[in-house]
């Protein structure tokens, strides 16, 4: 099956708008097929992993709301991106109801130097492309672009977690993970919960698993995502453990969140008039430059922007954006000072074209020209922008 299209599959009718909890109905046969190939790949020297990588399908139907259960749709025509994989049991699930999967992990870390996965894809015929990764070096993800990456409790594992996010902010509109957190520090009396701080493991203090590296409280992972380039949408914490600590096994406290990237604003449509994103994620634009926004179900909606105006530009004046869609004008913004500046605006649609994207055009009255530090035209700088 190809994303779009319907297909039977275990007796059931898939495609795009498929909710997560129809698609978890379909675990349990999956789920025996999947014990089924293992016991017919033989002779077998190497050991399953061992933990239920399948259950994490019961977490997303807590996690995913609203239009986001929809998550054959959050990944579209596009590839899903599976890292830390372990045996693949997810990969070659979500290969099977029609995603492109590619499923990235480790040899040297993966519990069966990935020997499980490959058996199991060969078994099964799946159509899935497996990638050996070092996750903890430079490694590139050059010629992906995942609708959503797979990020399952792999976030402690990783020496350079904040590397790990930059770069998928670049290769994947949306990513779904999971991570272990620390309420409090391993005295289990001083709370760290409310403070964004990473706790650095001792080789053998969780588990005598030297794999684990980094623990983070609550607000540092809402953190590390934030300057990676990372939006939360969904949020989920399993119940209870409030005395969770980095060195806790009894005690083990997760989060699973949805997030989408805000890289180089990759959930707008950007038209011409862009200039290419900076390290950062932060773009550039010429004076006059445009956007598409997918037609919502309800009207109006509120679009946010956060902007930076520099001090060069206010050098002329006072800087005008004026918005536009075909001969409607949206609204008109001024800016006198410098800065960071946050824009929330509401946008009506057409009502007699339900279905139809909107086109803003966007114009400045005056924008920094060429000159010999930079070539381009310059009008002002989008840090953030979203459809609510």
């Amino acid at each position: 099956m190809r994303l779009g299209q319907s297909n039977s599959y275990n007796g059931g009718l898939i495609n795009c708008d498929t909710d997560i909890g129809e698609l978890l109905n379909l675990v349990p046969g999956w789920a025996a097929q999947i014990r089924d190939a293992k016991a017919q790949i033989a002779p077998r020297d190497f050991e399953w992993y061992p933990y239920d990588t399948l259950g994490n399908l019961r977490h997303l139907d807590q996690l995913l709301t609203g239009s986001n259960r929809r998550v054959l749709e959050l990944i579209g025509d596009q590839t899903l991106l599976d890292l830390g994989c372990g045996d693949g049991e997810l990969s070659l699930f979500f290969a099977a109801l029609g995603c492109k999967v590619v499923s990235m992990d480790y040899g040297p870390t993966n519990h069966n130097e990935m020997r499980g996965i490959r058996s199991l894809k060969e078994k099964l015929q799946a159509s899935i492309e497996i990638v050996g990764v070092d996750f903890d070096s430079q490694f590139s993800l050059d010629g992906i672009e995942a609708g959503v990456a797979l990020l399952l409790g792999v976030l402690y594992h990783l020496k350079n977690p904040f590397y790990v996010l930059e770069k998928l902010s670049k290769h994947s509109k949306y990513c779904i993970m999971s991570t272990k957190i620390a309420n409090c520090l391993p005295d289990q009396r001083t709370s760290i919960a409310k403070w964004p701080i990473g706790y650095l493991l001792a080789a053998d203090e969780l588990n005598q698993d030297n794999s684990n590296f980094w623990i983070f409280s609550e607000a540092g992972f809402k953190r590390l995502l934030e300057r990676t380039n990372w939006a939360i949408l969904d949020y989920w914490k399993s119940p209870g453990v409030e005395n969770s600590s980095p060195d806790s096994v009894d005690r083990d406290q997760r989060v699973f969140c949805l997030a989408r990237s805000t890289y180089g604003i990759t959930n707008i449509v950007l038209l011409n008039g862009w200039h290419e994103p900076e390290s950062s994620g932060w773009r550039w634009t010429r004076r006059c430059f445009s956007i598409e926004v997918p037609s919502p179900p309800a009207r109006p909606r509120a679009l946010h922007f956060e902007v930076y105006v520099s001090r060069e530009c206010l050098q002329e004046g006072r800087l005008s954006l004026v918005a536009t869609s075909g001969s409607t004008h949206l609204f008109t913004q001024d800016f006198d000072q410098a800065g960071k500046q946050p824009i929330v605006r509401r946008v009506a649609f057409p009502k007699d074209q339900p279905n139809t994207n909107l086109r803003i055009d966007f114009e400045l009255n005056h924008a920094l020209r060429p000159d010999e530090h930079d070539s381009r035209e310059r009008g002002i700088i989008f840090s953030r922008m979203r459809l609510d």
